[in-house]
């Protein structure tokens, strides 16, 4: 499941706010990130019993590049074996996505009469100039996705 990558970097960050990890504004936070996750995903490949402060918390903007991480699935999993779907797809059609995911793992179809949501939280509104610097940052990664998966689109929005 994977949701718009600038919403969910964005999200990612109000949460760490929450939580009272991170002490910088969004864009100085984007800003920083590459100097806070220096190094660590080599610790991580490395040792598989390195955990990560810094992934964990400030990968805002990388964990948002889905192409390089589903083309790491690629090399152990058919595309076949893995169903990937965009997390705004099942907010707008909940009945429609849980039939898909029924289907893809050879499940009856059931039916469920209300579809909560879950964690959901509202907080301001993301700089347009950050969501356009974001946009831009991830629209590469996005058509190397759309590619990967076949979608039609990705999150095109966001590049505008």
């Amino acid at each position: 499941m994977l949701r718009d990558p600038v919403d969910r970097a964005y999200s990612h960050y109000q949460h760490e706010v929450a939580l009272g990890v991170e002490t910088l504004g969004f864009a100085e936070a984007v800003e920083a990130e590459s100097d806070r996750l220096d190094g660590e995903e080599d610790r991580i490949e490395q040792d598989p019993r390195y955990v990560s402060f810094n992934h964990r918390h400030f990968s805002y903007v990388s964990r948002g590049m889905y192409a390089d991480q589903l083309e790491r699935w690629y090399a152990y999993f058919a595309p076949d074996r893995l169903l990937v779907l965009r997390s705004e797809d099942l907010f707008a059609s909940p009945s429609t996505t849980l039939a898909r995911v029924h289907q893809f793992l050879g499940l009856a179809p059931t039916t469920m009469a209300t579809f909560p949501r879950r964690n959901a939280q509202s907080y301001h509104s993301i700089d347009p100039r950050v969501r356009r610097y974001l946009g831009e940052s991830f629209a590469a990664n996005n058509e190397r996705l759309r590619n990967l998966l076949g979608w039609p689109s990705t999150w095109e929005r966001d590049c505008v």
